[in-house]
């Protein structure tokens, strides 16, 4: 039993060292975290810490071994600046678009209401897939790094099964080559009407990762899920669109979405996520791993994405467009040898009477 209690408290110990070491290396410091583990091993069934494995525990979580992380591209996307576009036929882009025309909110991570406008298929009548990708210009390549973006998706009504052609899908980008028109490398895509049979989709390259790969976290990619209808709730387009119908509990359109992507390259994987503005809440979407089906570039081009990959032509151009916002792009230092050893020699401190 007190061979059990040890690990189950060490198990507890390494969670909130963990916790403070990613806290570090996203560049926040982590004094806040160093009084729980202190106070964690107060508890300890064991011998109370002395002075030396405290005093140890924050010299590690303070040491410059432990580096901010490094930004690594950001962009407002107020001008195309380090950029590069890939748009098939009949797609569009703006720079420094006023979104507050639409009726849509300030971003949660920046200020102002200038963005990127994309849009896919508004352009003619010609019944075609169309799709578009703005990625850096250049190649992300830190062993581990992640990006983030805050996307809108709307969509025309009315509302829940949404007007003709409604159906389109924004996202979030990495590993991208640079010259592959639409997506390429790994993906999330995501609808604004959940007009999908599959609303919330990763992919690698174009080949659509399913949900038997078991790569994702969720049970259900459907916006009808119970993580979805539980997380994202259902809305009403911005007044000024002039359409007062609601949207089905689940769909990520009519709201700031921040999309995250994990990626690590010596693992082969990249991890997605989305955060909601409007509820607060985040769905882990999945993890994409290269070991898994076939494989994937996790270096490359970061950036984001709008599709319609189906054959149709929306009713409303107007109101069928994704604007994104805050493109964030950062490394994740891992610990230096210094920090692992020490680690280990604070784990060897605590023995028992």
């Amino acid at each position: 039993m007190v061979l059990w209690q040890n690990f189950r408290w060490l198990w507890i110990i390494n969670f909130q060292i963990f916790t403070a070491l990613t806290t570090a290396s996203t560049g926040v410091r982590c004094a806040n975290e160093l009084p729980k583990i202190t106070d964690t091993m107060k508890n300890l069934p064991m011998q109370k810490p002395s002075i030396r494995p405290v005093a140890l525990l924050a010299a590690l979580l303070s040491s410059p071994a432990m580096a901010p992380a490094a930004s690594l591209f950001s962009s407002g996307f107020d001008s195309s600046t380090g950029l590069t576009v890939l748009g098939s036929a009949d797609t569009s882009s703006q720079f420094g678009y006023d979104y507050s025309a639409d009726g849509i909110p300030s971003a949660p991570n920046g200020s102002g209401t200038t963005g990127l406008r994309l849009e896919a298929n508004n352009g003619d009548v010609t019944a075609s897939a169309e799709q578009i990708v703005v990625v850096t210009s250049t190649a992300i390549t830190a062993s581990v790094y992640t990006v983030s973006v805050d996307a809108w998706v709307n969509a025309v009504g009315p509302f829940p099964g949404g007007g003709a052609g409604s159906t389109e899908f924004g996202g979030i980008v990495i590993g991208h080559d640079g010259s592959t028109v639409g997506r390429n490398g790994g993906s999330l895509l995501y609808t604004g009407e959940g007009g999908s049979g599959r609303d919330y989709r990763l992919y690698k390259d174009t080949g659509e990762q399913f949900i038997a790969s078991l790569q994702y976290d969720v049970l259900s990619n459907n916006n009808s899920g119970a993580e979805f209808s539980a997380a994202f709730p259902g809305l009403v387009p911005p007044t000024v669109q002039g359409d007062a119908t609601v949207t089905n509990n689940g769909v990520g359109g009519f709201q700031w979405m921040t999309l995250n992507a994990l990626v690590n390259q010596t693992a082969g994987t990249a991890t997605f996520s989305m955060t909601s503005a409007a509820s607060g809440n985040t769905v882990s979407i999945g993890t994409l791993d290269a070991g898994v089906g076939s494989s994937f570039a996790t270096s490359g081009g970061a950036g984001v994405a709008f599709a319609d990959l189906f054959s149709s032509v929306s009713g409303n151009p107007a109101l069928s467009f994704g604007v994104f916002d805050n493109l964030e792009v950062t490394s994740v230092p891992e610990p230096s040898s210094a920090v692992l050893l020490g680690l280990g020699a604070l784990g060897l401190i605590r023995r028992r009477r």
